[in-house]
C-alpha cells in the first residue's frame, strides 16, 4: 500500500514537472505527461488556430497548431510558458497562417 502511494506521488511530481513549451529559433518543443515530447519546426507550420474575443488572441481556451492538414499538438493554457509561447507565435509565424476564431 505504502509503495503504490509513493509512486503515485512520484508519477504527479513528475508529470507536473515536464508539462511544459520551450522554443528555439527554429523549432518549438512540447513536453508532455511523463516526458513525452512534440519537437515541431517552424517551417513545417501550416496553421495555427487560437481564439479570440474581439480580435485578440486569449489565453482562456487552447491553442492549436497544424503540419499540413494534421493537427499535431494543441497547447494548454495550464502548460508553464503559454504565455510567452501565443506571443512567440504570434511574432514568428506568418499572419496569413494564424487564424484567430471567435
Amino acid at each position: 500500500m505504502l509503495y503504490f502511494f509513493d509512486m503515485t506521488i512520484f508519477l504527479i511530481i513528475f508529470g507536473i514537472l515536464v508539462y511544459k513549451i520551450t522554443a528555439t529559433d527554429e523549432c518549438i518543443i512540447v513536453r508532455k505527461w511523463y516526458g513525452r515530447h512534440i519537437k515541431i519546426k517552424l517551417d513545417d507550420i501550416t496553421k495555427v488556430i487560437m481564439p479570440s474575443h474581439t480580435g485578440k488572441a486569449i489565453n482562456a481556451c487552447r491553442v492549436h497548431i497544424y503540419k499540413n492538414k494534421k493537427k499535431i499538438v494543441s497547447l494548454d493554457p495550464l502548460m508553464e510558458n503559454y504565455d510567452e509561447m501565443v506571443k512567440y507565435i504570434i511574432k514568428h509565424i506568418d499572419e496569413t497562417k494564424i487564424e484567430i476564431i471567435t
